[in-house]
């Protein structure tokens, strides 16, 4: 089996000619080519809220806990002392510990995104409308940014979280541009960073070396996530366009190995202030307008050749001679029939026809699998 480009080929025999006619092959172009590729890809800073788990099951903000302590969390001490002395003084039998492995599981420890560093809701390097929150959910627990690993090979930098938080040493409170070193997973769909310990830091200096008042640390998560789009709730994928005119359709290729990626860059030591967005775009659009160029060259208007030979030749197809055609009759004798730059037999399928059945065919097999899962493996 051999590939030829279209136009090419080796050159068919010029003897035992019977008769030639020539004729003009129109193309059969859809009227747009579109590259469809993955996932656009954002990373970012995301503002944390201190949230605590409530006896209900839900997740609220730790100053509207049903177990807030009265004088309030400022003078709570990391062990959760003052929660379970407050439920014993209120006699609530069997409460008690419950309320205590409450507050100990999750005030301090559990923070959830509120919103982008600055406080709102924009999309660093998105153009369509921020709404909610629920349009970068679920976040990643990976960054875009990559750092070389044992044996050299680029990997995804683990999700971070940086700001400002109290470390039991001088320091005290740190600034905001510090990373947290204390160990956290990420509940991907809710966007909860859970500590392993409590992070809170102090009101002052003053209070460092004793227990002090205690506040929520203010914290930022630089992870990644996929955009959801705020009508359709569909994720934002990359997509290029080439309109040829008028024709049949919209020919669609998929490149799950073109995508976006956008990554917000901040002042070193503010993490509320973007100082710039950096994206691939150049590069996708590059890859992508070569896929174009090269589907379109599928629709050339060539100058068609049919030649009937006299007997039986021995011609291969190619890029030039799309269909060979050999005719045996018993009176008339036997004749061998070349199509260049044409494919004139109607009960043979066209090269077009072919690939467009092998495109829905194709088609139909994804939509029988899983269906259109995010891509993680970027």
């Amino acid at each position: 089996m051999r590939i030829y480009q279209a136009g090419s080929g080796a050159s068919n025999p010029t003897a035992d000619i019977v008769s030639i006619s020539f004729g003009v092959n129109p193309p059969e172009p859809p009227s747009q080519i579109l590259v469809i590729g993955n996932y656009t890809l954002v990373q970012s800073k995301l503002l944390l809220e201190a949230v605590g788990l409530d006896t209900d099951g839900t997740i609220k903000l730790i100053d509207d806990l049903s177990y807030k302590p009265a004088a309030g969390w400022d003078d709570e001490t990391p062990k959760m002392t003052n929660t379970r002395a407050q439920a014993r003084a209120l006699l609530l039998q069997g409460e008690e510990e419950v309320l205590y492995e409450l507050a100990k599981k999750s005030v301090w420890k559990w923070y959830r995104i509120k919103s982008q560093s600055d406080g709102s809701l924009d999309i660093p390097g998105y153009n369509g409308d921020s709404t909610g929150l629920w349009q970068i959910l679920p976040v990643r627990n990976r960054k875009v940014d990559t750092t070389p690993d044992i044996d050299g090979i680029e990997r995804p930098q683990t999700a971070t979280v940086q700001g400002v938080h109290f470390t039991h040493d001088i320091q005290g409170n740190t600034a905001a541009k510090e990373v947290v070193v204390t160990p956290f997973s990420i509940d991907k769909e809710l966007g909860i960073v859970k500590f392993s310990e409590p992070v809170y830091r102090k009101s002052t200096i003053a209070d460092f070396i004793g227990e002090g008042k205690l506040f929520p640390a203010t914290l930022y998560l630089e992870t990644s996530y996929y955009v959801q789009h705020s009508d359709t709730r569909r994720f934002e994928r990359y997509e290029r366009g080439l309109t040829l005119g008028p024709g049949n359709g919209t020919q669609i290729i998929r490149r799950n190995d073109i995508y976006q990626i956008v990554i917000g860059e901040y002042k070193t030591d503010d993490p509320t202030v973007l100082e710039n967005v950096t994206t691939n775009t150049q590069a996708a659009d590059a890859e992508a307008e070569a896929n174009l160029t090269a589907a379109a060259a599928n629709y050339p208007t060539a100058k068609t050749i049919n030649v009937n030979y006299n007997g039986i030749i021995r011609i291969s197809t190619s890029g030039v001679t799309r269909q060979v055609t050999w005719v045996m009759d018993m009176q008339r004798g036997f004749n061998t029939l070349a199509f260049m730059n044409n494919e004139a037999q109607v009960g043979v399928l066209s090269g077009f026809e072919r690939r467009r059945i092998e495109h829905l065919r194709d088609e139909q097999h994804r939509s029988d699998r899983i269906g259109d899962v995010r891509w993680e493996n970027h």
